[in-house]
């Protein structure tokens, strides 16, 4: 088994919704040919509407290295049984992280206003 990471951006094709800038997507592939993996996990990539920018790491897996680690080892059995397994952690524009972090400081401030002027108004 070998486990690529790759660093992607959303498709100009397809863009992601809600802000999303990129992508850190781990392709788990039942396959110790680097080029044979590369293929199917770039391929798998491109159909989930993502643009890969670079291969960022390659290992190679054995089932015994994820013992004790449930998720991570249902990512190798999946891939075992399927041939590839993709995993994508997203991240937000800095831009709209930040919009969101004031949103949210926002939100909470406008619910402690009215938490305390509730507790004014009550005989």
């Amino acid at each position: 088994m070998l486990v690529l990471r790759f660093v992607a951006r959303p498709s100009p094709v397809d863009p992601a919704p809600g802000g999303v800038a990129g992508a850190y997507i781990n392709c788990w592939v039942g396959t110790e040919s680097l080029a044979h993996a590369q293929v199917l996990a770039r391929r798998a990539i491109r159909a989930e509407g993502w643009a890969i920018e670079k291969l960022e790491e390659v290992t190679r897996a054995e089932r015994a290295d994820y013992a004790g680690r449930a998720e991570s080892l249902e990512h190798y059995d999946i891939a075992s049984k399927h041939g590839l397994y993709l995993v994508i952690h997203l991240w937000r524009s800095r831009k709209r992280a930040r919009a969101a972090a004031r949103t949210g400081k926002l939100v909470r401030k406008r619910a402690a206003k009215r938490s305390r002027a509730a507790k004014k108004a009550r005989p």
